[in-house]
């Protein structure tokens, strides 16, 4: 709780509210609420700074409860973890990809709420994030059996794949160029002079594996290889394979 100073005009005990702070600078309730919320394009730059000296003397904290229930809007950012292991000091792709999305968050003044895609069922986590939790959804990777995503797209809540893509004509997503990339893996391979390679990928029911098993196969044609069947060897995504395990597989 904070509480406001004795001194000054209108001050009184408890929390700090919008009024006080309004008290203080000299303003009304009205324009001390556009100039703490960034809307103040049509305030005089010294009454902005009255404002702002008054809250910050006052020590003066939102109502975030309130403030969404006014506008509607959390100003907060849900990320949708499928694997939080994957955000370790071992996998420097994801750590990459969460450092740019808090960035760039923090730049327009917003904050991010990291979600587990599992907990405890995505039936709870789909009512959170429609029952206004957050603003919108940046959901990175998926499972084949993800029914998060569809239910989000489904129903227009605002969301945005991260390193794979769907079929829904709603799909915003943000990957890489996966067929590229399996040409650039498969022709690294090939210029070294091997041409008996096997391709260890989840599936094709997930957009980047499939993308991949194409960029390889196109690259293995060009060059007159033949990727056998026996050499494509799809795993459960939901965790590596041992080397015994692909060992026995080919």
């Amino acid at each position: 709780m904070f509480v406001a100073r004795s001194e000054g005009k209108g001050l009184r005990p408890g929390r700090v509210t919008l009024k006080d702070v309004a008290e203080a600078a000299g303003v009304s309730a009205t324009t001390a609420s556009f100039v703490l919320n960034n809307r103040c394009e049509s305030i005089s730059p010294e009454t902005q700074k009255r404002v702002r000296e008054a809250a910050q003397r006052l020590q003066y904290r939102p109502n975030l409860s309130a403030r969404a229930l006014a506008t509607g809007k959390t100003r907060r950012i849900g990320i949708v973890l499928n694997q939080p292991e994957s955000f370790s000091t071992r996998d420097t792709y994801f750590n990459e990809v969460l450092e740019g999305i808090i960035r760039r968050a923090t730049e327009h003044d917003r904050n991010v709420l990291l979600l587990s895609a599992h907990y405890p069922s995505w039936h709870s986590l789909y009512a959170d994030i429609t029952g206004g939790a957050v603003d919108g959804v940046l959901q990175i990777s998926r499972f084949v059996d993800d029914e998060l995503t569809p239910a989000l797209l489904e129903a227009g809540f605002p969301l945005v794949c991260v390193s794979f893509r769907t079929d829904h004509p709603a799909t915003l997503a943000v990957d890489c160029e996966n067929v590229t990339g399996g040409r650039l893996a498969a022709r690294h391979l090939l210029d070294l002079g091997h041409r008996r390679i096997a391709v260890l990928y989840p599936g094709e029911e997930l957009s980047w594996g499939a993308e991949r098993l194409q960029g390889i196969r196109s690259a293995m044609a060009e060059a007159g290889a033949e990727l056998g069947k026996r050499y494509v060897l799809a795993w459960d995504e939901r965790s590596l394979p041992s080397v015994q395990w692909v060992r026995t597989a080919i």
